[in-house]
């Protein structure tokens, strides 16, 4: 029934309350590594979670499942086009 999440690479772009809170979901309830790409670090949620940040390309390399957990807006719009989904994995 598909890919097991246990111990896979989750990969978050914008750690913002929801993009922490589905953070903490993969970590302590699924053993999931975290990686998360946002405007700026954010350590004070990323240390307690071993969370990486990376930047956008990087992180879409590496993970097996990607969420995007950001606003909709004029700058965000764009954000996921083609060009990302061909650098993701065949799995994620």
């Amino acid at each position: 029934f598909g890919l097991d999440v246990f111990g896979k690479t989750l990969g978050i772009i914008g750690l913002g309350n929801i993009g922490a809170a589905i953070a903490r979901r993969g970590f302590y309830g699924f053993n999931m590594n975290i990686v998360y790409h946002n405007r700026r670090e954010k350590p004070e949620l990323a240390e307690p979670l071993k969370a990486q940040y990376l930047g956008l390309e990087e992180l879409l390399q590496q993970s097996d499942f990607v969420v995007t957990a950001v606003d909709l807006n004029a700058e965000s719009k764009a954000l996921m086009g083609k060009a990302q989904f061909e650098l993701m994995q065949k799995h994620a």
